[in-house]
């Protein structure tokens, strides 16, 4: 395979400083991908082989590390106690660095310096609410969107089943300050508990991704604002019917943290939804489960 041309770097947008990686060719349709809950560049969701393998399909992809993850902008500065503020948000205003809207104003940030034509935005479980909050709040910038093991909204709704509560545990331990051995087998912990039914957990695979970017920074207290910015976010469910952008929903029906009902909720909800199951697939996106999750991010060829 040819070598893919990669432009990495800081980019300015508003007040915070975005690392992004922007690969394949300038000339090619965009896809922006915005990530889940602690991930970042290189980590288990969407690494560089990934990427490159939409690169190949003649896609310029563009994946970021969001605000106090990775090595973007951090807000060390401004410390919260997740746990008080679950507790106590319902109903009440919170003082907190930033919500889920402003990671959206990021996100479309990040588009308007690739270029004046709009972009497949993709995004993945928390990265979902951030992917709708742009589409909503910037349709102009949105040409489609792909949402991925993302919830129905981040308030409890009636009819759709909350997640098991054992792996949110290991999900949100995360947040915990461990040493180096400790965190990587935690986070790894994590990610098996997440998977589902059909494909095999790869361990030695998850491993070296977690291994990679703990060493490329490991910063537990932003993950405890992600938390406390999903809990304060406002709901987004009463502005899905105003998308309009085409939307693809993919969805595991073996998701411990989404259940499938979240993903059939969504395709109703969405003017322009259709929904992809995909059996047996849980919270995850192993490498067994890539050839249909590219066709699914990649879409129709130009």
């Amino acid at each position: 395979m040819t070598e893919m041309p990669v432009r990495a770097g800081v980019r300015r947008v508003g007040e915070v400083d975005l690392m992004v990686d922007d690969r394949g060719s300038e000339d090619w349709p965009a896809i922006v991908i915005a990530v889940g809950f602690g991930e970042q560049l290189g980590s288990v969701e969407f690494p560089d082989d990934f990427a490159d393998a939409l690169c190949v399909r003649n896609r310029r992809v563009v994946r970021f590390d969001h605000r106090d993850v990775g090595l973007s902008s951090g807000f060390d500065d401004q410390p919260v106690d997740h746990v008080d503020v679950r507790s106590r948000v319902r109903g009440q205003a919170v003082d907190l660095p930033y919500t889920l809207v402003d990671m959206a104003d990021d996100v479309a940030g990040i588009i308007r310096s690739l270029g004046d034509r709009p972009v497949r935005l993709v995004g993945v479980s928390m990265g979902g609410i951030i992917a709708r909050w742009t589409a909503v709040r910037y349709p102009d910038l949105v040409d489609s969107l792909v949402l991925v093991m993302t919830p129905f909204d981040l308030r409890p709704t009636e009819g759709l089943p909350a997640p098991d509560p054992t792996v949110v545990e290991k999900m949100v331990a995360k947040a915990e300050r461990r040493d180096r051995a400790e965190a990587i087998a935690a986070a790894v912990e994590a990610w098996r508990s997440y998977a589902g039914t059909e494909f095999p957990f790869d361990e030695d695979w998850t491993r070296r991704r977690v291994t990679f970017a703990h060493d490329r920074s490991y910063r537990p207290e932003a993950l405890a604002r992600q938390l406390a910015a999903m809990a304060a976010s406002p709901p987004i469910a009463p502005h899905h019917g105003t998308i309009t952008a085409p939307t693809l929903i993919v969805q595991g029906d073996a998701d411990p943290i989404i259940a499938p009902a979240h993903g059939i909720a969504l395709a109703a909800a969405i003017p322009r939804a259709s929904l992809e199951m995909i059996r047996g697939m849980g919270h995850e996106l192993p490498p067994a489960a890539w050839p249909q999750l590219l066709d699914a991010v990649a879409g129709s060829n130009p």
